[in-house]
């Protein structure tokens, strides 16, 4: 069965929140992230509470549009087929992304029920956890130096970062003597995106064979508010880089 249901779309009031992308370019690799992605989707009908949940099958970036599983109640379903509009909801890396789509077509295929769905004018991401390691590429030169009355000064290479901690690679053939528990004096962080100077937890230590070096997970200690701030933007720099790449 196909539907021609294209019509103006339904307002979400105060439901979208967060930085508005409007990139085409943008908004196509988004969908392609999406797809790949396989995450569960949540869409919510307008003036209904609860939520369904449906997953992407394909995304079209040249025409922003995505074609979607037949979420499983049918009362929602005819719903939905009659309303011809959805709030959609997911996680994507660190960040909540939000849409309003349009339907415009559902057919069945096999006997397996899809959407054919077309975004709006943008898709509204908003960093959510604080907690999320954001991974970071791209430098090749290292770029966090651990200081220590112990055992001295080591250099190495930050992989991740979040608003709670770090991760660290050491340089290859470079043993770190640092054990979980244990606290770093000093770390200074000198990413292009982000310059910080802290104090460390070890939380987690491995040996990664294959590339020679040492992994390290740490929590960062008595962050003072500037350092905080100084943390968060980068974090939110990183994920809407990677977000739009």
């Amino acid at each position: 069965m196909t539907i021609n249901t294209v019509t103006p779309s339904f307002q979400y009031q105060g439901k979208l929140k967060g930085e508005a992308i409007r990139s085409e370019e943008q908004i196509s690799r988004i969908l392609r992230r999406l797809a790949r992605a396989g995450n569960l989707l949540t869409l919510e009908l307008p003036n209904k509470n609860r939520p369904f949940s449906t997953f992407v099958i394909a995304s079209n970036a040249n025409t922003h549009s995505l074609t979607l599983d037949q979420i499983n109640s049918q009362r929602a379903h005819k719903e939905f087929l009659t309303l011809k509009h959805g709030l959609i909801t997911c996680k994507l890396g660190g960040c909540s992304i939000e849409f309003t789509v349009r339907l415009v077509e559902f057919e069945t295929l096999g006997g397996h029920g899809q959407y054919r769905v077309d975004l709006d004018s943008a898709i509204y991401s908003l960093q959510r956890r604080d907690s999320y390691r954001t991974s970071v590429f791209g430098d090749f030169s290292p770029n966090v130096c651990l200081q220590d009355e112990r055992y001295g000064e080591f250099q190495g290479y930050l992989i991740d970062i979040s608003m709670e901690g770090i991760g660290l690679r050491s340089e290859r053939h470079q043993e770190w003597p640092f054990v979980r528990g244990e606290e770093i004096s000093r770390c200074e962080i000198l990413h292009p995106i982000v310059h910080v100077t802290t104090i460390l937890e070890v939380r987690h230590y491995q040996r990664l064979s294959s590339l020679q070096c040492f992994k390290m997970g740490a929590r960062f200690l008595n962050l003072t508010a500037e350092q905080k701030k100084v943390i968060r933007e980068a974090v939110m720099s990183l994920q809407m880089k990677q977000l739009h790449t």
